[in-house]
């Protein structure tokens, strides 16, 4: 199972992770671990592209969190969600504040 985990301080994302897999599919045909990856790479490209962000392995650290930051972390959470509705048994996604 994917599971994806988002944390809050003060109403502002400081930090997400996505790890796991899904064991839809055998590898390469796995289309849940296709839409996560795309949407988290695509997510984390952006963020470090245009903030101060820290990244770990698959844990990606938000080093000074504005409102730009928010709406990138907010569309992966949303897109993230609406593939957890799908696959319930293949992604789990939770949101710690």
């Amino acid at each position: 199972m994917i599971k994806a985990t988002f944390k809050k301080s003060n109403d502002s994302f400081i930090e997400y992770e996505v790890t796991g897999h899904a064991y839809f599919a055998e590898p390469g045909k796995d289309i849940v671990c296709a839409g996560v990856s795309t949407l988290f790479i695509t997510i984390t490209n952006q963020m470090l592209c245009k903030t101060y962000v820290k990244l770990h392995d698959n844990r990606v650290s938000i080093l000074n969190p504005n409102e730009i930051d928010n709406a990138l972390v907010e569309a992966l959470l949303c897109g993230l969600y609406d593939i957890q509705q799908k696959y319930p048994e293949n992604i789990k996604v939770e949101v710690i504040e």
